[in-house]
């Protein structure tokens, strides 16, 4: 199925449901920003009407929303279409609040994957961007661009980066989660809200990762080994480790170096897509996946993608 042109990475940025353009639009001048290396960048968005114009130089698509039984979106719908559509060598899987600060990001990356041509990687450490520092961002962008935007960023907190004149605390905790320490990252005041109501199981509203859990690098034909993104997930959650659990069994999959040159920033919004019942469903089709071997799902899932059209 692959239409490649050797070199050339497709960086994928799916949007559903509602986002903000501004961001979207940071976003895309991150990755053109890149040096020394071919990007093409294909946002795809699913929405009843389309919301996003104007941005040149992308590979830009529409397609119409497509629901789960219970009214979520499907996420991994708009990014197996989008990969359809790739004609990269190798896929980024990015999302539209995702800046990378290093402007050789993508040749460093692609250079690691090169050295190994059975590996991938996953996981790009992340420093979060307190919602009250995006118009301190947006103002220094649109003044004098992106790089003028991210090098003036407060990065002395861990996890954290923020503009000095509006510092805001951030906060980290180590927990233990299936079995392995993550980092969970949150700003003082999304802490407080945490703790002072009924907020157990609502964690993802407060608290990300110091990892971007999405963003994967592959090449193009691993991705179709595996039969691509699983469509069964919907809402947040779960289709993401489903893709990395699938990698890592038939290629060698690697954390990405946990090192400054490869960190991205993400961009805190209001996160009002978690639903807990919903999350606790996709953890169950994930489990229920796992149990029957990952060699007994993948000809459903090569099917799924080869077939179903996303469009």
């Amino acid at each position: 199925m692959s239409v490649k042109n050797k070199g050339l990475v497709s960086v994928i940025i799916p949007l559903f449901g509602d986002f903000d353009s501004k961001r979207i639009e940071i976003c895309v001048d991150s990755i053109k920003n890149q040096r020394e290396i071919n990007c093409e960048i294909i946002v795809v968005e699913q929405t009843e009407i389309p919301k996003l114009g104007g941005l040149q130089d992308i590979v830009y698509k529409h397609i119409p929303p497509s629901f789960s039984e219970d009214g979520f979106f499907i996420p991994s719908k708009v990014r197996n279409y989008a990969a359809k559509i790739a004609k990269g060598e190798f896929i980024y899987n990015n999302d539209g609040d995702i800046l990378f600060f290093n402007n050789r990001y993508l040749e460093k990356l692609i250079g690691l994957l090169k050295e190994e041509p059975n590996s991938c990687f996953k996981h790009p450490p992340m420093r979060r961007l307190p919602i009250e520092n995006f118009e301190n961002l947006k103002k220094r962008y649109e003044a004098k661009g992106i790089d003028f935007a991210l090098s003036s960023l407060d990065c002395s907190q861990p996890y954290g980066a923020t503009y000095p004149e509006n510092p805001i605390k951030i906060r980290h905790f180590i927990k233990e989660i299936n079995g392995a320490k993550e980092v969970l990252v949150a700003t003082q005041t999304d802490h407080e809200k945490y703790l002072g109501g009924k907020n157990k199981g609502k964690e993802p509203f407060f608290y990300t990762l110091e990892v971007h859990a999405g963003g994967t690098l592959m090449r193009k034909e691993q991705f179709e080994h595996i039969g691509g993104y699983c469509e069964k997930y919907s809402g947040w959650g779960c289709h993401d480790v489903d893709l990395q659990w699938r990698l890592k069994h038939f290629f060698d999959l690697k954390k990405i170096p946990q090192i400054s040159s490869f960190e991205v920033l993400h961009l805190d919004h209001q996160r009002n897509y978690f639903s807990n019942e919903r999350w606790k469903k996709n953890e169950m089709i994930l489990s229920e996946r796992q149990s029957l071997g990952v060699l007994n799902i993948i000809k459903e899932d090569r099917y799924q993608y080869c077939n179903n059209d996303n469009g």
